[in-house]
């Protein structure tokens, strides 16, 4: 008949059996564990930019708004074009175009633009029709403000 054969346990370097883990375990281990570091570190720097890009959309929206309403109470003699800066270190730019149509209506377009973290150029828009009514009977011109339009956010890359 044949021998019998009593396996003593896996063999490790040196030819003796021995109850730690292999090198080749170890490497496998080690790299897995890298693999899943990375991917999530991964995940979290993603999380972090969409943040950030989110919260400065945020900030140029409301800009965008008080702009908005600072130019549907200026007094109608005074609307004129500008711009302005705004931000840490004049990170968003402002600019409102006014064109009286005539003596009754103006159009104003303001655009608030800004670089993302990721370098790419960026820009939401918003629109205002002011009316002026004049009041025959005591002179006197009153305004209202109509946005036809809505606020429209443009975005050169919206990735």
């Amino acid at each position: 008949m044949g021998t019998i054969v009593k396996d003593s346990g896996s063999k490790r370097l040196g030819g003796s059996p021995s109850k730690g883990f292999t090198l080749i375990e170890v490497l496998l281990t080690l790299a897995l564990v890298s693999i899943v570091s990375f991917g999530l570190i991964s995940l979290i720097a993603g999380f972090s930019r969409y943040y950030n890009m989110k919260r400065q959309r945020l900030t140029a929206e409301e800009l965008l708004n008080k702009r908005i309403a600072i130019l549907m109470n200026t007094d109608w003699n005074s609307l004129s074009s500008g711009s302005a800066t705004a931000g840490p270190n004049g990170m968003y730019t402002i600019t409102w175009d006014v064109v009286k149509e005539n003596d009754l209506l103006a159009r104003i377009k303001v655009t608030v633009s800004w670089i993302d973290p990721r370098g790419h150029a960026q820009e939401i828009m918003g629109y205002i029709e002011r009316y002026r009514y004049l009041n025959n009977s005591a002179g006197v011109s009153t305004t209202t403000t109509s946005n036809p339009y809505g606020s429209q956010a443009l975005s050169p890359e919206s990735n």
